[in-house]
């Protein structure tokens, strides 16, 4: 079945002018599904969770499977749902309900969220480059690299419990006697990152969907506690090639009809529970057009803020959501004139009223404050803000994600067991 009251509830979070989606932290969000995973296994971790109607009724599962599928937003599901049997088979005998990603909308964020059950105010990891304090830099979290090459952090001495979050959500699982196993491509899952925020689970990877699938379904047979499993194909064909392109309907065929094929027709086990959701979706991004602030507006640069070795402290967030580290004086100047150079292409907000408002969550930690700017950019539709540096930083891809545009902010949660 379709929830239709998770559909209005995320529809009152919607501006109907600007397309913007306000993420629902205190019921339908992304960030509650690690309490929902906990309650379906039986635990009372203190962690807030989904409502009753998104899995029927809390019930107590030997084992929890979530799938967590980059970048396959609700628009796509409504896209595909008549297509598919997989997708069929899940509405006709499951609950589809309609929720919202964290803001900032990226991989990033949400990964660390379902890992460590904390919220992106919590952990600080918000966004694919940010600055980090500890650094006095822009890094690549998910990389552990400093934004302008792939140096790695490790290796420079920057200890890994100084940049990611102490992961208490899954070592909280291990302690109530839940064991944990993770399922992601062999080339991601040995990363420095990984290696420090899933040193509570088991780690298992696959070379191609078929195979991840397959180990995943096998393990189910035979092993109780949480599985997590995680796609990432959709969200790389959707940068490169745009969310209407052939090649992302391709990419999204083939795990759908492998989905339904391998794994959703070969699972019989009433004591589990499959949830599948995503990190956000994706928006067309028109290439031809985007906005440079460094280009269109040189004299940026003397308002923003710079390090120690005087290097200007930028860029932070995506094209879709620009956090900019201005010079506290110029705050409001700069709010202003960003405001009318980029009238009908951007919103641009102080983000300390962002945080009042709740569109972080409502545990805004020390850590989230230091790294995150004063100002953000967030593009409408097909628009993009970014700054330019040749090679490094530039908009190039054609799908992306991270701002508060309905495609990249509301996302499905489905419940399933069969």
């Amino acid at each position: 079945m379709i929830n239709k009251k998770s559909i209005d509830a995320i529809e009152k979070n919607r501006d109907s002018i600007k397309k913007f989606t306000k993420p629902d932290f205190k019921k339908y969000c992304f960030a509650n599904i690690p309490g929902t995973i906990s309650k379906l296994l039986g635990l009372n971790l203190n962690y807030s969770h989904l409502p009753e109607d998104t899995v029927g009724e809390y019930k107590t599962y030997k084992k929890v499977v979530f799938m967590f599928i980059d970048a396959f937003g609700w628009s796509f599901f409504e896209r595909y749902k008549d297509q598919y049997p997989a997708l069929k088979k899940l509405i006709n005998n499951g609950i589809v309900s309609k929720i919202t990603s964290q803001f900032p909308s990226t991989t990033s964020a949400h990964v660390t969220t379902i890992h460590t059950g904390k919220s992106v105010a919590e952990s600080g990891v918000y966004e694919w480059f940010y600055y980090e304090p500890e650094v006095d830099d822009i890094i690549m979290p998910l990389l552990n690299s400093y934004a302008r090459n792939t140096k790695s952090l490790l290796n420079d001495g920057y200890e890994n419990n100084k940049l990611y979050p102490e992961n208490n959500f899954y070592k909280k699982l291990k302690e109530n006697g839940k064991n944990v196993y993770t399922y992601q491509p062999s080339r991601i899952i040995g990363s420095t990152y990984n290696d420090y925020i899933l040193k509570d689970a088991e780690k298992i990877g696959f070379k191609t969907l078929s195979e991840g699938l397959i180990k995943l379904k096998n393990d189910i047979k035979t092993k109780d506690g949480l599985f997590f499993y995680y796609y990432p194909e959709i969200d790389s064909i959707c940068h490169s090639y745009g969310p209407n392109s052939e090649e992302f309907d391709g990419e999204v065929h083939n795990f759908l009809t492998l989905l339904n094929d391998i794994f959703i027709e070969k699972l019989n086990s009433e004591d589990t529970a499959i949830l599948i959701s995503a990190d956000h979706g994706q928006a067309y991004v028109d290439i031809q057009k985007p906005y440079y602030i460094n280009i269109e507006i040189p004299e940026i640069e003397n308002y923003i803020q710079k390090n120690k070795k005087g290097n200007l402290i930028v860029p932070s967030g995506s094209c879709r959501d620009f956090f900019l580290h201005i010079k506290p004086e110029y705050e409001d100047f700069v709010l202003n004139l960003l405001k009318e150079k980029l009238k009908n292409i951007a919103d641009v907000r102080k983000t300390k009223d962002m945080m009042n408002e709740g569109y972080f969550g409502y545990n805004i930690s020390e850590k989230f404050e230091k790294k995150v700017g004063n100002l953000v950019i967030l593009a409408y539709e097909d628009n993009s803000v970014w700054w330019y540096e040749k090679g490094t930083f530039e908009v190039f891809l054609k799908g992306m994600h991270g701002g508060l545009f309905s495609e990249e902010m509301e996302i499905p949660f489905i419940f399933y067991n069969k």
